[in-house]
């Protein structure tokens, strides 16, 4: 049934694209000159006749259409800026799946008949959910309040990767360019299903912004930024425990203080950016809105570190060289630098 979608709702989408192209390019060739205002005009209703349409399939498909859907949101140096409109209602789009399977998740990934084994009290209602698990509030039995994200059966994993790779093999024939995207979809995934890989993410992210002055163990206070801590011994390959963060959504806060009281009281953004992939080469793959908090002290938290990237010394060495001939208006550097990796 899944396949079917792809190829009858998406693949048409792809086509129209293709024709709409190839048109363009044989009116070129017969006029022998471009007419920028009409092929605008052209791609503009084509955008209007297909983004809303498209992303309701994504969002009725859920799994890694929504997961797709939320990349290219991320993206607005490729995608049109009425698909990133469409794209970004996806952020939220994911219904939270049934008590009863959450908790079955949970006594199956510790092994014990009540999940009160486990936690002192547990809050059915999810703070958040998305494509691959959802969170929930919880109490241990030492009294310590935490997240508890937990994540969705193997049925679900199989078939997230069952439509990445028939999504490959549809963009092979009707849009080999964009085959690029689904591979670094689908080698995410490799670690994303294993939340003990999350954990570590979470405690060498943490401990990298500790060293860097930015996290204060001691009284996280406005100015600094905090991650939670996982809590390593309850951290199995479908259960990630981690400790709470009383916080709203970064744009909210910031729309709620408005943006001079946001930047006064807050870590520049681009610094910790900076930070994290300049100087430490890990940082977070999934960077949308709903991954970072205005907390209640004031500081600045970054969560759910399921996707990372890592960069080599190599490559960071690189990107910093860029940073400097793009600052210095160094165009003869910049080509020496893109003559490197082949551009």
């Amino acid at each position: 049934q899944r396949t079917f979608v792809l190829y009858s709702e998406m693949a048409p989408v792809i086509i129209a694209y293709r024709v709409l192209e190839q048109k363009q390019k044989l009116r070129r060739d017969w006029n022998g000159h471009e007419n920028p205002a009409l092929e605008d005009a052209e791609w503009a209703a084509l955008h209007e006749q297909h983004a809303q349409p498209t992303v309701a399939c994504m969002r009725r498909m859920l799994g890694s259409y929504v997961k797709l859907g939320q990349f290219l949101a991320l993206r607005p140096d490729i995608v049109p800026d009425v698909w990133t409109k469409e794209l970004r209602t996806l952020e939220n789009a994911v219904p939270p799946q049934a008590t009863d399977l959450v908790r079955d998740t949970i006594r199956r990934s510790y092994d014990v008949e009540s999940i009160h084994e486990i936690f002192k009290t547990f809050d059915d209602t999810p703070l958040g959910s998305a494509s691959i698990g959802q969170v929930h509030r919880a109490t241990l039995l030492d009294g310590r309040e935490v997240a508890v994200k937990v994540q969705y059966g193997a049925g679900n994993e199989r078939i997230m990767r069952d439509d990445i790779r028939n999504g490959k093999r549809a963009a092979t024939l009707l849009a080999p360019e964009q085959v690029a995207i689904l591979d670094e979809i689908e080698a995410q995934f490799a670690t994303e299903f294993d939340y003990r890989a999350e954990a570590k993410h979470l405690a060498e992210v943490r401990a990298n912004l500790k060293r860097a002055g930015f996290v204060r163990d001691s009284h996280v206070r406005r100015g600094a930024v905090d991650v939670p801590r996982p809590v390593a011994e309850l951290c199995t390959k479908d259960v990630l425990v981690m400790s709470y963060m009383r916080g709203e959504n970064l744009v909210d806060g910031i729309q709620r203080l408005g943006d001079r009281a946001a930047a006064r009281e807050g870590v520049p953004f681009e610094t910790l950016k900076k930070r994290m992939l300049l100087v430490d080469g890990l940082f977070n793959g999934d960077p949308h809105a709903g991954n970072f908090l205005l907390l209640e002290n004031g500081a600045i938290g970054c969560i759910d570190y399921g996707q990372v990237k890592r960069l080599s010394d190599a490559e960071r060495h690189w990107l910093c060289r860029c940073y400097v001939a793009l600052a210095t208006e160094d165009v003869a550097k910049l080509r020496s630098l893109a003559a490197e990796i082949g551009m």
